[in-house]
């Protein structure tokens, strides 16, 4: 599931099948850190999960799904902005999948 940096997973069962978000986080060392800033979305395909897109995190640390009615939404708090510098903003998506 991707390269280095990965934080954290979140299954969501979506409309369209089973979804696993994986949530970035930093790289390198702890004095010379590198914030990700892309989080992963894969789909369950026949036997695998496949990657089908990308989307912007800043420093991602956790991830949760929930459902009102038939929407599924996506929250991930962030922690880094890219110059390395904490207060970044938690993110809510609406999940379309």
């Amino acid at each position: 599931l991707g390269g280095a940096g990965g934080r954290e997973l979140c299954l969501i069962d979506g409309r369209h099948g089973h979804y696993l978000v994986r949530v970035c986080f930093i790289t390198g060392t702890p004095k010379a850190p590198l914030v990700l800033q892309q989080s992963e979305i894969f789909r369950w395909q026949r036997d695998r999960f496949d990657l089908v897109g990308e989307f912007a995190t800043s420093g991602a640390t956790d991830a949760a799904s929930f459902a009102v009615g038939d929407q599924h939404y996506l929250v991930v708090s962030n922690s880094l902005s890219e110059s390395v510098r904490f207060r970044t903003d938690s993110t809510l998506f609406r999940f379309d999948g």
